[in-house]
């Protein structure tokens, strides 16, 4: 996301970054898995997800599969804050997607798949890297 973005949520890049993986996470994450995902030591994280606490933006949750440990979800406030943001752009690619013509639709969604499926192996999902 652009700077100004970021600066509108009122975040900080560390901040923006870890809230940003909170949401993108498909399984639970908790403190030690954002440790690895933004490559920081687990006491900058501790600190990190106080201060995201503290400001509304995420909620400490009992893990699902170990009570012993935590788990790090969105708040709804920020989740339709940062929705709220990317409304605009949404709308902005709707329209370039109105514009495409069905062939040149089907075209940039194949694109889109196969660079998404590539990605996904490039880069490793820190739930099926972290220890358990």
């Amino acid at each position: 996301m652009t700077t100004g973005r970021r600066l509108r949520l009122r975040l900080r890049p560390m901040d923006y970054a870890a809230l940003g993986a909170v949401m993108d996470s498909t399984a639970p994450m908790g403190p030690a898995d954002l440790s690895t995902r933004l490559g920081i030591s687990t006491g900058s994280t501790t600190e990190l997800v106080d201060r995201l606490q503290r400001d509304g933006h995420v909620q400490r949750h009992p893990h699902p599969d170990d009570r012993r440990r935590v788990a790090l979800r969105a708040s709804d406030a920020s989740t339709g804050r940062l929705i709220g943001e990317l409304a605009p752009l949404f709308a902005e690619l709707d329209r370039l997607a109105d514009d495409l013509d069905p062939a040149q639709r089907e075209t940039v969604v194949r694109f889109l798949r196969v660079a998404a499926a590539r990605m996904d192996r490039y880069v490793p999902d820190t739930d099926e890297t972290s220890p358990t």
